[in-house]
């Protein structure tokens, strides 16, 4: 079988890093225990997130990405979500729900 072109979304590109010692991930869900042993997910957005050794291995693998594509341009994401919500959605209240996102992270 030869080589294959997979695509991810860059939300889900990961560093990853064995954790020597126990201590916390942090997230923009908050603050989860990590302990020694499991492994330190990081995305391109800085979030932390622990994951036992097993599950690690089991579910991740290792890719290689050229480092100037993993640059996250957020007011494109933004606008992206924004178009959306013309098509995706079937009422005014998520439409409205999606554009808001969009406004706020425009401002950031």
């Amino acid at each position: 079988m030869g080589r294959v072109k997979r695509y991810v979304p860059k939300g889900f590109i990961f560093d990853a890093e064995e954790v020597k010692e126990n201590g916390e991930a942090v997230s923009q869900y908050g603050i989860m225990p990590i302990f020694a042993g499991e492994i330190k997910l990081v995305d391109l957005y800085k979030n932390e997130l622990p994951e036992t050794k097993e599950l690690f291995e089991s579910k991740y693998i290792q890719v290689e990405i050229e480092e100037d594509k993993l640059e996250i341009d957020k007011e494109d994401m933004a606008a992206m979500y924004a178009s959306y919500g013309s098509w995706m959605t079937n009422n005014e209240e998520d439409e409205n729900y999606i554009k808001g996102t969009k406004d706020i992270h425009s401002i950031e």
